[in-house]
């Protein structure tokens, strides 16, 4: 066991080094992706709600990346270590309380940004034209309740503190049981009910578009609806690690769940910006015209209308 400790700490190094070699150009489309989302120049184009919701869910995944990368990559990495054993108000204290607690909330966040993106496609693409409306009323209100309800759910965590533990010769957050409150079950239950949700969302309006079929079918809608549909398959694959890894149901497993899951959490929001580039052509002339040379394709492009 000893001799295999330094190859696996030098694979964690490897593994950190993959992780950043392909999170940066995502990074770099993500910042991309959102100033074009948010210029004057192209507002004519994404001025839906759609585009507003997935311009949060772009700023939330990316805000989570960085904690993620902080809190969780670089001390499991081993790279770490070091400072972590000779700086105590490192190792506790504000420093790993603070990013605990951020880590969750944008975690929470994230979650109630992708139930939402779903929603708005059952409300545009299946239900009448007057829920539309009402849907544009109450946005606002959903995401300021967006913001708010993750604090109901990490309140415990900055009045408990957290710190960093050493685990398999490197180092992992955790945070003292305020009332016996553990965050893995809230994340269990909460996505249980987000998922199914979502799961029922999905499937209404995959009917609908299974019996609408011969009437005409708008398919900038329904390209958009399959990237809400990937968020969802990714989100699932990381809640199933998630719960064998705290319900400790496959103990052999331990080690592969810990590997594979940070990568499903890289799918389910690196890949995001990429998934509307290839469902979006309004987003893609936006792209086409950033370019430093000039696009010499058709003049004509169609805006997606989605609200």
């Amino acid at each position: 066991m000893e001799v295999d400790e330094p190859r696996e700490n030098r694979m964690k190094i490897v593994l950190l080094f993959v992780t950043i070699g392909y999170s940066i150009p995502c990074y770099i489309f993500h910042l991309l992706t959102i100033y074009i989302l948010c210029a004057h120049r192209f507002r004519h184009r994404f001025q839906y709600s759609f585009y507003t919701l997935f311009k949060i869910q772009c700023v939330l995944d990316v805000c989570f990346q960085v904690i993620n990368a902080v809190m969780f990559r670089l001390p499991y990495s081993t790279l770490a270590n070091k400072l972590l054993t000779d700086v105590a108000s490192i190792r506790r204290g504000a420093v790993p309380t603070v990013g605990h607690f951020l880590y969750y909330y944008l975690f929470y966040a994230n979650t109630f940004s992708i139930a939402l993106v779903s929603s708005n496609r059952i409300v545009i693409m299946v239900l009448p034209k007057r829920v539309h409306e009402g849907w544009n009323r109450v946005l606002p209100y959903l995401l300021i309740a967006l913001f708010v309800i993750p604090i109901a759910l990490t309140w415990h965590i900055p009045i408990g503190g957290s710190f960093f533990v050493e685990s398999e010769d490197a180092f992992t957050p955790d945070h003292n049981k305020v009332f016996g409150i553990r965050n893995s079950q809230y994340t269990f239950f909460l996505h249980t009910i987000i998922d199914t949700f979502v799961l029922i969302v999905n499937l209404i309006i995959i009917g609908f578009i299974v019996k609408n079929r011969k009437k005409g079918i708008n398919w900038p809608e329904i390209k958009l609806f399959m990237l809400t549909v990937f968020n969802f398959a990714c989100q699932c694959v990381r809640d199933v690690f998630q719960f064998l890894a705290y319900s400790q149901l496959c103990e052999t497993c331990y080690a592969t769940i810990f590997l594979v899951h940070p990568f499903m959490i890289d799918a389910a929001t690196l890949l995001n910006p990429w998934f509307l580039l290839a469902t979006s052509m309004a987003f893609r002339k936006s792209v086409k015209e950033l370019l430093p040379f000039k696009y010499s394709g058709a003049k004509r492009v169609s805006v997606v209308p989605t609200i």
